[in-house]
């Protein structure tokens, strides 16, 4: 629901059409409004648009949707980033013992495919499994670039991901996901004896959980998203010939499980020098995983209230559409899903635009996602505008700029993005539809 569109606007200008009748200029849109006659209304995209790249300083990581894991090695732009996860592993019922004279057979991690990743999924890679010994806690706000001590490498996979085929286990087919051998000191570990893990609490005083962290082995290298909510993530205790044991990696009802993503960037000189330079530049770069933003000032907005003083400013449409650079996509580097538009809040902080919350989250209305007919990435923020000259009319300049990222969760992307920012030819474009009432 778009209330400041639907309600106070669309109402206010029921009102206004009776009293006014609005002046056109050099360039005019007749903007419909239900119930009520056409109104005059100007658009302009002569603006000053100021583009920078900026580094990304942290994004949360915790209770992510979907983990990443993995190390893409050598993108011949940005450089190499790496994905690591950091997770509990928990009891699925109080009061568990294996009982007494229990014979180990194994211990094994495995953790379920989305089907999807980023990079080059023929890329060899290498993971590491060890134990954490920090704490680490659900429902607590963790950061992408978290560090956690951990010691006891209990398992390496090393080879290439197949996130679509499915598993034998045992004689079974089962849903694709990756499994890691562990090794049995760990497995006896848990085991325990024969003792009873009272609880979650109890059982993790032992087991803080596990740190797994990639390596990229070839030249390209890849990330590969795995799903938190699958039961197929878990470690699993085989015992007694025919019997097994699973703690979970998932959320399970009131057993939550606390798991964080870790986000490493190592850049090319060309992007350290981009980002140190802070430029108005032609190009501008935007990579995943609180790598590197685009920042777009609009620095002669206001012009329009300067120009009518005493006058309101009303805000039909404000859209902004961003645009690859022709040629900076491939196979193993396609561009992404979507986009987020924020603004920069007086801090240089990344902050919600006003039609996230007025829009009740109505994904076609904000835009994001490629328009192949516009050839880019657009966006609609008419009411987070219109607060602009709002604000501005109280003698109070919010105006500190956009950021334009992608985003970390929902949909979760490793992905990267060369942007086309020339203004001359308009590849980047700021589109603003406005009545001015006096």
């Amino acid at each position: 629901m778009k209330i400041l569109q639907t309600r106070e606007t669309k109402f206010f200008f029921s009102i206004l059409i009776c009293l006014f009748t609005l002046a056109s200029c050099k360039q005019k849109n007749d903007v419909g409004l239900p119930g009520a006659e056409s109104i005059n209304a100007l658009q302009t995209d002569t603006f000053t648009l100021v583009t920078t790249t900026v580094a990304e300083d942290s994004i949360r990581t915790d209770e992510l949707n979907t983990f990443p894991i993995g190390s893409i090695g050598n993108d011949p732009v940005f450089g190499s980033s790496t994905s690591n996860f950091f997770t509990q592993f928990l009891l699925m019922t109080d009061n568990w013992t294996f009982g007494t004279g229990v014979k180990f057979d194994s211990v094994v991690l495995t953790m379920a495919y989305t089907g999807g990743f980023y990079g080059d999924s023929s890329s060899i890679q290498k993971i590491q499994v060890s134990e954490l010994s920090d704490e680490i806690a659900y429902n607590t706000n963790y950061f992408s670039n978290i560090k956690f001590n951990y010691q006891n490498n209990i398992g390496t996979w090393q080879g290439l991901h197949h996130t679509k085929d499915s598993v034998s286990v045992k004689g079974t087919n089962a849903a694709p996901h990756l499994r890691i051998k562990l090794s049995d000191a760990f497995g006896q570990k848990i085991i325990a004896n024969g003792k009873t893990w009272l609880d979650n609490p109890d059982f993790l005083n032992t087991f803080k959980g596990l740190a797994i962290t990639a390596e990229n082995m070839s030249s390209t290298g890849c990330q590969v998203y795995f799903d938190p909510t699958s039961p197929y993530s878990a470690v699993t205790v085989y015992y007694n010939d025919s019997m097994k044991k699973d703690f979970s990696l998932y959320t399970n009802g009131a057993r939550s499980t606390a798991r964080i993503n870790q986000f490493q960037h190592q850049y090319s000189t060309f992007i350290k020098n981009t980002i140190t330079q802070k430029r108005n530049a032609d190009t501008c770069y935007i990579q995943a995983q609180a790598g590197c933003k685009l920042k777009l000032e609009l620095p002669t907005l206001f012009n329009i209230a300067n120009q009518n003083p005493g006058a309101s400013i009303v805000v039909h449409g404000a859209e902004l559409v961003v645009r690859p650079l022709d040629g900076s996509f491939t196979n193993d580097f396609p561009k992404p899903v979507k986009l987020l538009l924020v603004k920069c809040d007086s801090l240089g902080n990344n902050s919600p635009i006003l039609d996230l919350y007025l829009s009740s989250f109505d994904a076609k209305y904000l835009g994001g996602t490629y328009n192949t007919n516009k050839a880019g990435y657009s966006f609609n923020f008419l009411n987070e505008v219109q607060e602009l000259f709002k604000n501005y009319a109280k003698g109070q300049n919010t105006n500190y700029g956009y950021f334009v990222l992608i985003p970390g969760d929902n949909p979760m992307s490793a992905s990267r993005m060369l942007v086309d920012t020339r203004k001359t030819q308009k590849q980047i474009q700021f589109k603003l539809t406005y009545s001015v009432v006096k």
